[in-house]
């Protein structure tokens, strides 16, 4: 029986062989290109740069923090937590019956309007009857003059209510200017900090990305 030859140009071991070696080469390349583009001498300086810009933040932030007044940030936030807990049903009530109110007010005032325009429209039906001297003129005035009590007290209902609404408003600014003096003070006291904080995440962040962007320079 005649012996099974590879129908190849060149031997498959020897391919593989050769295969072998240029992925290793390839892989020192690679390292070495990683070792080379890390040890870069401008990246050292920027390394640096980035640890001095990082300690002078921190030294930043601690000094800032040193200098918080602590024991007033500690009784503002004590007493923020104690008049949100407090006021928080109130100003819940306040907006309920502000609800309320606003659909009284919307009704009343619907009520108004509507017998204001039949006011108008009687007036100018009475001016004519007097004008024509119909003898129904004097009962229609009289009616007119019903239409205008009636009116003149739906008018101050409708304002009255209008009325109960600013109060409502009123009361709830009340209650919540102490709030918001409270937040203000707060937000004096912590600024800064807060500030240089976030500077400081924003700083490592953009290192990061800076990093990201040398790595995909490298292999892109």
């Amino acid at each position: 029986m005649a012996e099974k030859t590879e129908d190849t140009v060149y031997s498959t071991k020897t391919l593989s062989k050769y295969f072998a070696l240029a992925s290793i080469a390839l892989l020192i390349v690679v390292i070495w290109a990683v070792i080379e583009d890390y040890d870069r001498e401008w990246k050292s300086y920027m390394r640096q740069a980035h640890s001095i810009t990082a300690t002078v933040a921190d030294l930043r932030l601690a000094k800032v923090q040193q200098d918080t007044d602590k024991e007033a940030l500690a009784k503002v936030e004590q007493d923020l937590v104690k008049i949100k807990a407090e006021r928080e049903n109130v100003v819940k009530e306040i907006d309920a019956r502000l609800s309320d109110l606003n659909d009284d007010y919307y009704r009343k005032n619907q009520v108004f309007q509507s017998r204001q325009g039949q006011l108008d429209a009687m007036l100018y039906q009475v001016d004519h009857a007097i004008g024509d001297q119909k003898p129904y003129a004097a009962r229609m005035k009289a009616e007119y003059q019903e239409l205008v009590a009636e009116t003149a007290k739906l008018k101050r209902a409708a304002d009255d209510a209008e009325r109960e609404i600013n109060i409502a408003r009123e009361k709830r600014a009340s209650i919540l200017e102490d709030q918001k003096k409270l937040e203000d003070e707060h937000f004096r006291l912590t600024n800064d900090a807060e500030r240089l904080r976030k500077t400081r995440r924003s700083d490592r962040i953009a290192g990061l990305f800076r990093l990201s962007a040398h790595r995909c320079s490298l292999f892109c």
